[in-house]
C-alpha cells in the first residue's frame, strides 16, 4: 500500500529536504514559496480581515470572485505546509479551478504561522473569516446557506479543528467540508514503528511541526481536536482525499471511520500510490482523478 505511483516518482523526487530546524525557517519558507509562480494570474483581490481575538491583528485573505451578482456558495480555504510553511498564494490554482469552474466565491485564509505564533493563532485567524463571511454575506454577495471549508495538509486540520469547534459552540452553519490529506492527529510519526521515509512530508516533519505549533505541550490541545472525539455528530457533509503513500493515510481513514460511526454524510477517496501533494502533480492521471472527484463532491454537496 505504500508503493509510490510510477507517475508520482518524479514529482516526489523534485521535493528536497526540509530544514525545520527554527533558525532556519525563514530560508525554508523561502524555498517553498518560490514554488509558486508570479505574480499571480489571475491577481486574486487583497482583503484584511479584523481579528475577533486581537484588536491589532487583520487576517489576510486572497479572495477569487467571478463576478456573478447573484448570492452564490462560498469557500473559506486554508492552505498547507505543516502549521509552519506556506501561503495563501501556494493554493492559487486550486482556488482559481474552484471558483471557475464552480462559480464559487473563494476565500483563501493566509494565516498565522508556528513557532511565532503557535496554537490557537491558526484557529483564531479562520473563525475570524468564517464569522466575518457569516456576517456580511449579502455585502460580500455570498450565500451564507452554502458555505464550504476546505483545506489540504495542515490547513485540512484546521479546517477540521474549525469544523469541531463551529458544530460545538455556534449557529454558523457550514453545508460542507473538504480535507484534503488533512494533518488531524499528533500522535502520528511520535514512535519509531511505522512508516519514517515517505516522500514529501515524513514522520519526522510532522514530530517537529506538532511541537512548533503546540509548544506548551500536545497534550494540551488533542482534547480541543476531533481526531479523538467521542461524537462528531455536528459534523457537516465530509469528504476525505488521501492517497495510500501519504504519512496521514490511516489517521485519515480512522477520521473517515468516527464520522461514519457518528452518522455523517462522508464521502472517502483514496488514492493508490499517491503520495502528500500529489494533486499538484499536473497532467498526471492520478492528479486529474483527484480534481474530477474534488469538483464533482462539491457539486453535489451544494444540489
Amino acid at each position: 500500500m505504500r508503493d509510490i505511483n510510477p507517475e508520482l516518482t518524479a514529482f516526489a523526487e523534485m521535493f528536497p529536504p526540509l530544514d525545520l530546524e527554527k533558525d532556519a525557517l525563514d530560508q525554508t519558507r523561502a524555498m517553498i514559496a518560490s514554488f509558486t509562480p508570479k505574480p499571480l494570474d489571475p491577481q486574486p483581490e487583497e482583503i484584511f480581515v479584523q481579528s475577533f481575538a486581537d484588536s491589532k491583528h487583520q487576517v489576510r485573505v486572497l479572495k477569487y470572485s467571478t463576478g456573478n451578482n447573484k448570492p452564490g456558495p462560498v469557500m473559506i480555504q486554508f492552505h498547507g505546509g505543516g502549521f509552519v510553511l506556506g501561503a495563501a498564494e501556494d493554493s492559487h490554482y486550486h482556488n482559481h479551478l474552484v471558483s471557475s469552474k464552480l462559480g464559487i466565491t473563494v476565500f483563501a485564509v493566509d494565516y498565522r504561522l508556528a513557532p511565532e505564533h503557535p496554537y490557537p493563532a491558526a484557529m483564531e485567524d479562520g473563525y475570524s473569516v468564517v464569522s466575518w463571511v457569516a456576517s456580511n454575506a449579502v455585502e460580500l454577495g455570498v450565500d451564507p446557506d452554502k458555505v464550504i471549508i476546505s483545506g489540504e495538509s495542515a490547513g485540512g486540520g484546521i479546517a477540521a479543528s474549525l469544523a469541531h469547534y463551529l458544530g460545538n459552540e455556534t449557529d454558523i452553519t457550514v453545508k460542507s467540508l473538504q480535507l484534503i490529506y488533512p494533518m488531524l492527529d499528533p500522535g502520528t510519526g511520535q514512535s519509531d514503528s511505522g512508516p519514517t521515509k515517505l516522500p514529501v512530508w515524513n514522520a519526522e516533519y510532522n514530530r517537529m511541526a506538532w511541537d512548533m505549533y503546540a509548544p506548551n505541550g500536545i497534550e494540551n490541545i488533542c482534547p480541543l481536536l476531533p481526531i479523538d472525539a467521542k461524537n462528531l455528530m455536528h459534523f457537516p457533509s465530509t469528504s476525505i482525499y488521501v492517497g495510500t503513500a501519504d504519512l496521514f493515510y490511516e489517521e485519515n481513514m480512522r477520521f473517515s471511520k468516527a464520522l461514519k460511526n457518528s452518522k455523517v454524510e462522508t464521502q472517502t477517496h483514496t488514492y493508490t500510490g499517491g503520495v502528500h501533494g500529489f494533486p499538484m502533480a499536473i497532467g498526471t492521471q492520478i492528479s486529474e482523478a483527484f480534481w474530477d472527484d474534488y469538483l464533482k463532491d462539491i457539486e453535489a454537496h451544494l444540489a
